[in-house]
């Protein structure tokens, strides 16, 4: 649930910082200032949702575990358990995150840095401009 969070708001953050930037902050911050905080933040709440997603699937692992102990004796070993051990301990996405998180947030947030300034400019333009008249 709240790894979910924590990647929708990854997802707004570029819009969110963008729409803050132009009526909080009367574009009184540079947009490189922002694309950098931006940026930052965001492979902060990538890397913080890998974290939860790790955290989920280890207390979903451990319902299985019926004594209590955190080992897995013979009479608790389950298919179900036994999926959720392979969920746990086999995701190499979750592994290599800290690894992935700058380059894709990097790229995330200058398209649609891009894709805002784009849209601004074009709508700065006359409009005799825009259809070529």
């Amino acid at each position: 649930m709240l790894s979910e969070i924590a990647f929708i708001l990854y997802l707004i953050l570029p819009a969110l910082a963008w729409i803050s930037r132009k009526k909080l902050l009367n574009g009184r911050i540079h947009v490189a200032v922002l694309f950098v905080f931006t940026t930052i933040t965001g492979c902060l709440l990538y890397v913080c949702g890998v974290w939860l997603i790790g955290i989920e699937l280890e207390r979903e692992l451990y319902t299985y575990d019926l004594d209590g102990d955190r080992v897995f004796n013979v009479s608790e070993i389950t298919p179900k358990m036994e999926e959720a051990m392979r969920r746990f301990t086999t995701d190499t996405g979750r592994t290599l995150a800290p690894i992935v998180a700058g380059p894709v947030t990097l790229i995330w947030v200058a398209l649609n840095f891009v894709i805002f300034g784009s849209l601004r400019w074009l709508a700065s333009m006359p409009s005799s401009k825009r259809t070529g008249a």
